[in-house]
């Protein structure tokens, strides 16, 4: 089993180096897993994020997504995102000593019936979850702080205007401008 000693406590963790065992998080272990990201200290927004997803995993066994977190915990997405920059939901997670969400490796998709079992089950769970409808998801890149930008190219060759792009679509521009307005940042989607 891999361990990860921080500062002079040494705990378990899994293959990303998340808490192993939930019941050895305490908040002085907390203090040293958000040190070990970067976040010199745990403010009162930090606080109540980490409670929140303890509270939330310890009651329902998974780990809130970032919806979730800025509709449930009283920190809204955008506070999130200055809290715990570059993943609010996977860095909150990692402080509160909880496991990330799982995901099903991607060979097992070429089981035969796999592929249908899967789909069937994801829409099963969609109507169970808190899945936002897409305008909403949009919202929630934007207020979160992300630029949303339509391709010029692909504009053009479908001879579309602004007007018909969503309201969280911030111009159209060229690759060029792209990649001069995401220097020194984090490209998600190109």
């Amino acid at each position: 089993m891999p361990q990860k000693t921080l500062g002079t406590k040494t705990v378990e963790v899994d293959d990303q180096g998340f808490l192993k065992n939930t019941a050895d998080w305490t908040e002085e272990l907390a203090r040293l897993f958000a040190a070990d990201i970067g976040i010199s200290e745990l403010s009162e927004g930090h606080w109540k994020v980490v409670k929140f997803m303890r509270e939330r995993y310890l009651k329902n066994g998974d780990s809130p997504s970032i919806r979730t977190l800025g509709k449930e915990s009283g920190v809204n997405t955008k506070e999130l995102y200055a809290l715990f920059p570059k993943g609010p939901a996977k860095l909150a997670a990692y402080v509160a000593g909880i496991p990330k969400w799982l995901h099903i490796p991607t060979w097992i998709g070429g089981i035969p019936g796999m592929s249908a079992l899967v789909s069937w089950r994801m829409r099963k769970s969609i109507e169970s979850l808190d899945i936002p409808p897409i305008g909403e998801f949009l919202e929630l890149i934007h207020d979160s702080g992300c630029g949303m930008y339509a391709c010029k190219a692909t504009v053009d060759m479908f001879k579309m205007t602004k007007a018909d792009f969503v309201s969280p679509v911030d111009d159209i521009i060229t690759v060029g401008e792209f990649y001069e307005k995401a220097q020194g940042g984090e490209i998600i989607f190109t």
